[in-house]
């Protein structure tokens, strides 16, 4: 059984982690460690089985969303702030066998002899839930193999979680 700190911790380097974001957060900013403690205290001492984290920049200001799946449940911690200033933070924990629907777009060709090596290739999912949220899959660029792993092995939890 995790500690909270331990929860923290995992998670801070998970999404530090992702493709361009560890010189963002290296900085410290003041939303994102009360965006740390909110996934925190949503995922409590459950493991985590897959992590995507994505920032949106434009000069209104950002967003930075934050999805981080368990085995039964989905915490998504979001910050939103203007180009100067604050940001509002929030989280939200849901169920993840309340999934309705599960989109998949991309991948290659499956009888395309030159990227059989590759196949499936790079694709997206959307995993849409009763409760109108909407999650995209993954949210940044997957880059090593560890991270195609854990798309794979959430993808077969996702499939699962429409069963049930």
């Amino acid at each position: 059984m995790a500690t909270l700190e331990e929860t923290r911790d995992t998670l801070h380097r998970l999404i530090s982690s992702e493709t361009g974001l560890d010189a963002i957060l290296a900085a410290r900013p003041n939303w994102y460690g009360r965006l740390l403690t909110g996934l925190t205290l949503a995922i409590g001492d459950d493991p985590i089985v897959y992590l995507g984290a994505a920032l949106e920049q434009s000069e209104l200001g950002f967003t930075f969303r934050v999805g981080a799946f368990t085995p039964e449940t989905i915490a998504i911690g979001e910050a939103r702030g203007g180009a100067v200033g604050e940001a509002s933070v929030s989280t939200k924990l849901q169920r993840r066998g309340d999934l309705v629907r599960l989109d998949i777009s991309g991948g290659i060709p499956a009888f395309d002899p030159a990227s059989y090596t590759e196949w499936p290739g790079k694709f997206r999912m959307k995993a849409t839930y009763g409760s109108g949220l909407e999650v995209t899959i993954p949210s940044s660029v997957v880059d090593t193999a560890q991270k195609r792993a854990s798309l794979d092995h959430i993808l077969d939890g996702l499939r699962n979680d429409l069963k049930h």
